[in-house]
């Protein structure tokens, strides 16, 4: 399968896209208003550097502007005004609102935050969970920006998601480490951008690590690659969907290590790991790799390669078309999708699964391929002898359907041009499950 490098798009720095770049340096007590201040001067003057010195600056969302650096000196920390988010979040629950974040940008081209500081979101003073995201404040939201770079800082304890890039082009993250624990719905990246880069990046985070959205159906998020990256989620570690109105179209995830976070903080998400299906250890993740297209969009042309799963992983592999909500605006199906060198183990009953629905099937050039696989045995009960809910409406994830599954390698259902090509399949232990259940398939292809 063909995939797309991106190297050509990365970011120079905007100092180099200014004749006479501007420079200002801020020091501490600085706050949103002197900070916001300095970069507006740099903008105006034709784009530039803001130094942030080392201390604590608290800001309430900062607004980049064209042609600006944000540099943040090692010991430099922004970190919420919590007073000041938590009026601007009161009452929003569209979650694609930019207002309420620390750091902000909004049709405007070539901007960066640099540097060996932080930005930490103070997200344990936010509204607890209510409402998904209502009462909580993003760490970075970026909507119809060309052209962002963030690099080298530590982003943690955000009150929603840590970064999110909404209709953008050009998102270049690199070595940036994330640390997402501080309150619920914590995603590391939640892409709906294309031309994106994200690499070397340490990112340990509660909710999904790295995860593709799309909600407008004329969306096409394309040309993505994420590398050489350590993930850790008590969710999801690489996800397509769940909102997938629009088009995921050439993205390359590969050379990723997966494993457990250093905390599951939230003890009511640590009961749902609890009734997980042979999970013991609540500080565990989902799914592995998820693709997903549930409300009527599309998934094409998907590299997830290189991937070693070294702990806390529930379910390897989740592929699912659904029929969650909407019609959308395309053909809603999943095709040309390549899954390889992947070695890794389970921590639960729950078998992989490539499903579709009644009406909306899945498949058409999906390979696994050099797949090794050490599964969680042991498994007790008859609840794996039940039949299998169709769950189109379900959130889609590993435990929708209720059961942890007749196989305890993959399940396929309504499935079309799937094949497995030195697929391993091992149990740590006994299991009366087949390792591999079709049902409703055509064209399912295992190869030595």
């Amino acid at each position: 399968m063909k995939h797309v490098l991106l190297m050509a798009f990365a970011l120079v720095g905007v100092d180099a896209l200014c004749a006479q770049p501007s420079f200002s340096t801020v020091r501490a007590p600085a706050g949103t208003i002197e900070l916001q201040a300095a970069i507006d001067r740099v903008s105006a003057a034709g784009g530039g550097t803001v130094h942030v010195a080392r201390g604590d600056y608290p800001i309430a969302c900062l607004m980049f502007r064209d042609n600006v650096t944000l540099d943040l000196a090692e010991g430099a920390r922004l970190y919420g005004e919590t007073n000041a988010l938590l009026q601007m979040a009161k009452g929003v629950k569209d979650e694609s609102n930019l207002g309420t974040a620390l750091l902000v940008g909004k049709d405007v081209s070539n901007i960066a935050i640099v540097g060996r500081g932080s930005v930490d979101g103070c997200g344990q003073a936010a509204t607890p969970y209510v409402n998904n995201r209502s009462g909580r404040w993003k760490l970075i939201a970026l909507a119809n920006v060309n052209n962002f770079r963030v690099e080298g800082v530590t982003l943690e304890n955000s009150a929603s998601w840590t970064c999110y890039f909404h209709r953008c082009d050009g998102i270049v993250a690199r070595g940036v480490k994330l640390d997402g624990h501080a309150n619920y719905n914590n995603d590391g990246f939640d892409i709906e951008a294309k031309n994106v880069l994200i690499e070397d990046c340490d990112i340990d985070v509660e909710d999904d690590a790295i995860c593709g959205k799309i909600h407008d159906p004329a969306f096409v998020s394309e040309n993505v690659e994420v590398r050489n990256c350590r993930l850790a989620s008590n969710c999801n570690f690489i996800k397509l969907g769940t909102a997938s109105a629009g088009t995921f179209r050439n993205w390359y995830v590969h050379d990723c290590v997966l494993e457990r976070c250093r905390v599951a903080p939230f003890e009511d998400l640590q009961w749902a790991a609890r009734r997980i299906p042979g999970v013991t250890d609540p500080v565990s993740g989902l799914a592995g790799i998820v693709l997903e297209a549930v409300d009527g969009g599309r998934v094409e042309n998907i590299t997830v390669r290189g991937i070693e799963m070294k702990s806390g992983v529930q379910t390897p592999i989740f592929l699912r078309v659904g029929a969650r909500r909407g019609e959308g605006g395309n053909d809603w199906n999943m095709r040309n999708v390549l899954i390889e060198n992947v070695v890794g183990s389970s921590c639960s009953w729950i078998a992989s699964s490539i499903t579709g629905v009644p009406g909306r099937r899945i498949g058409g050039g999906i390979v696994l391929r050099n797949v090794d696989l050490t599964l969680k045995g042991g498994i007790t009960g008859d609840d794996w002898r039940k039949p299998v809910p169709e769950a189109e409406k379900s959130y889609p994830e590993n435990r929708c359907f209720g059961t942890p599954l007749p196989a305890h390698g993959f399940y396929l259902r309504h499935a079309d041009g799937v094949s497995f090509e030195n697929v391993k399949i091992r149990v740590d232990g006994e299991d009366p499950r087949p390792a591999i259940i079709k049902d409703d398939c055509t064209d399912i292809a295992t190869h030595p």
